[in-house]
């Protein structure tokens, strides 16, 4: 199982793609979205619905270019610091690698 942590961005998308190849035909593919949230105290955290919704299509968008892939795939989303729930999310789903994008800096 691969582990893939996809923002939508051009990178996560190169990242999703090298976690399908990574995978295979017929292979699975494990996918989060964190929210970065900021936590209002230990017990309240606010996470907008306007920022759910677009969780959503985040995930559906990978999941269809996953499918087209001939992969399956299982969506996590999540919400907190992004490091550490896309560690815990490998933990969960016994992943044997995470697959993360570098977003490029361009000279100007």
């Amino acid at each position: 199982m691969f582990l893939v942590a996809y923002d939508g961005s051009p990178a996560a998308i190169r990242a999703l793609q090298h976690g399908a190849n990574l995978a295979g035909p017929g292979g699975e593919v494990a996918v989060i979205n964190v929210i970065p949230i900021q936590s209002v105290s230990a017990k309240l955290q606010t996470v907008s619905d306007e920022e759910r919704v677009r969780q959503t299509r985040i995930l559906r968008d990978a999941s269809t270019l996953l499918r087209r892939r001939g992969l399956t795939m299982e969506t996590i989303k999540a919400a907190g610091d992004p490091a550490a729930e896309i560690l815990a999310a490998a933990e969960a789903t016994a992943a044997d690698l995470i697959v993360v994008g570098q977003g490029r800096k361009r000279r100007q």
